[in-house]
């Protein structure tokens, strides 16, 4: 019994672990105010997901943004963090063809 608890006990932290590394860096950073909750862009930011850029170009551009995006030292957000956010868009799927809705 002992063992299953801590089967699943294991299970929920990996659940939860990559909820964390995912979008909750991305909303916690706010990119979701300009780039939308799933990166589909909006008038204030451009579509990031899904699909977003090599995370190279990813990060340079986060770093040395052009427009009015600010730019994110590694200060205010690590390349660590930067990663998660990467994946969390890299994680998102393609919306459906428009003739399948």
């Amino acid at each position: 019994m002992y063992k299953i608890i801590s089967i699943l006990a294991l299970f929920a932290f990996a659940s939860f672990a990559h909820a964390q590394s995912d979008g909750n860096t991305y909303l916690q950073f706010g990119c979701d105010q300009c780039h939308g909750r799933v990166g589909q862009g909006s008038g204030a930011g451009l579509r990031l997901a899904p699909a977003p850029l090599e995370f190279e170009d990813f990060a340079d551009i986060v770093r040395r943004p052009y427009g009015v995006m600010p730019a994110y030292s590694p200060k205010v957000l690590s390349y660590e963090q930067l990663g998660r956010i990467h994946a969390y868009l890299s994680g998102i799927p393609e919306p459906p063809a428009l003739d399948a809705i």
